[in-house]
């Protein structure tokens, strides 16, 4: 019996190209002003930087690399249906993909716990900064285990 299979005028074109891009423009700047506003105050107004202002840097450098790759990936392909993309598009949408995988656990990992030293500056009470050093912990193993995971 043969395969019947749909043609592809039978299929849906609709793409979600802009409102990816749209979202991701607006998930990245918010962050973005919202972390420069706070590096400011406590460098230039406060004049006290703390360790979780240091860890921000590389959190916030994290989230908009991640924003920016993932922004490049729907000139790939990304926000379109399959088979409205060329293989070759496909083979390096696939791969970008593979990547952002890849990296968004550290990117979450640097976030959190910029988060979590931020939260250890406002309570100083010893048995609070021993479960958010366990939460740290947790969160590196995870982050490891995790991206070892999605590697191999």
């Amino acid at each position: 019996m043969a395969e019947v299979r749909s043609q592809p005028d039978d299929r849906p074109h609709n793409n979600m190209v802009t409102t990816i891009r749209g979202a991701l423009s607006a998930t990245g700047i918010i962050p973005l002003v919202v972390c420069l506003l706070r590096l400011y105050i406590r460098w230039f107004i406060v004049q006290s930087f703390g360790w979780d202002d240091v860890l921000v840097i590389p959190a916030l450098i994290g989230v908009l690399g991640w924003h920016a790759f993932a922004i490049t990936q729907t000139f790939h392909g990304l926000g379109r249906h399959m088979w409205d993309i060329d293989s070759a598009a496909l083979r390096v949408w696939l791969k970008d993909f593979y990547i952002t995988q890849c990296t968004y656990l550290t990117v979450s990992l640097l976030v959190k716990a910029s988060v979590i030293l931020f939260l250890m500056r406002i309570f100083p009470q010893r048995k609070f900064h021993a479960a958010c050093k366990a939460v740290i912990a947790f969160l590196i193993a995870f982050t490891i285990s995790g991206t070892l995971v999605i590697t191999f």
